[in-house]
């Protein structure tokens, strides 16, 4: 297993910056797995107690 494999198994916080950044994904690809932040994973459980967000 790569290192990118490695980070691609992981959170979607992390996976889209991957995608992004270390991969030649389209742009609808990483656009698509930055939009599951909100919803799974850290970022899910992080922004709802954030003061930006919305649901606060």
């Amino acid at each position: 297993m790569t290192v990118v494999e490695w980070l691609l198994d992981s959170d979607p916080s992390i996976r889209w910056q991957v995608m992004r950044d270390l991969t030649d994904e389209p742009a609808e690809v990483v656009d698509a797995e930055r939009s599951r932040v909100a919803v799974e994973g850290w970022g899910a459980r992080l922004l709802p107690s954030s003061p930006f967000s919305p649901r606060s």
